[in-house]
């Protein structure tokens, strides 16, 4: 009995161990060229309002065409520069530049959500099953040290309600 369930605990784990990486994965894969596209052009119409006093220094009282003046300006903030200057030129190249992916931002939050609840109902049947080891060894059996705490101090009955019916047998786990 106590070998099934360590096997079901190390499979539990290895699921848990995948999704957190899958959900690390959707987290950072590129997104979707439309976003990349939405995203640049808000930050180039913000550089340009940032831009827009860029040669103000061309009309103060000693002001006048310096390289100097104008290297410095434009150092400052070269985004802002080439936003005002040429922001068709700008987009263009760091369009070119970006590896666009093939998921929109909906896609991501509805894998996400998808991979939360698979990781959740693997925790809770991680932890109803080193439950049922603790009743039938008489001892506490070691936890992940990333175990969720609201799993681990869940009462059993929360975590047998919320428990898959197809997971339903044993000792802790509601019958179907």
């Amino acid at each position: 009995m106590l070998g099934n369930l360590r096997t079901t605990i190390e499979k539990h784990r290895e699921a848990i161990s995948r999704l957190k990486a899958e959900g690390d994965a959707v987290r950072a894969a590129p997104v979707d060229a439309e976003t990349i596209t939405r995203r640049l052009d808000a930050e180039i119409a913000k550089a340009k309002e940032h831009a827009s006093g860029f040669f103000a220094y061309l009309n103060s009282p000693g002001g006048g065409f310096t390289s100097s003046t104008f290297n410095r300006h434009a150092a400052a903030d070269a985004f802002a520069f080439w936003a005002a200057c040429d922001p068709d030129a700008l987009r263009a190249v760091a369009l070119e530049s970006i590896r666009a992916g093939d998921m929109t931002e909906e896609q991501r939050a509805n894998r996400l959500t998808a991979i939360d609840e698979a990781l959740e109902a693997a925790e809770i049947d991680e932890e109803l099953s080193l439950r049922e080891i603790d009743a039938a060894i008489g001892n506490h059996e070691q936890r992940r040290l990333d175990a969720r705490v609201d799993i681990l101090l869940a009462p059993l009955a929360e975590l047998q309600a919320v428990a898959k019916p197809a997971k339903a047998g044993g000792l802790f786990r509601k019958a179907s």
